[in-house]
């Protein structure tokens, strides 16, 4: 049988997983937006 303290740890490491979950996403995110501010100054640089 499975204590409370079983359930929680179980609790805690579904957590972390998730919170590791939306760390991606962000660096994804963060990412993306680093593309496109470089594409955009690339198309500055370009009308030069």
């Amino acid at each position: 049988m499975l204590s409370a303290g079983d359930l929680g740890v179980g609790a805690v490491r579904l957590i972390d997983r998730g919170a590791a979950a939306g760390a991606g996403e962000l660096r994804a995110v963060d990412d993306l937006a680093g593309r496109g501010a470089a594409a955009q100054v690339e198309g500055h640089m370009g009308r030069w």
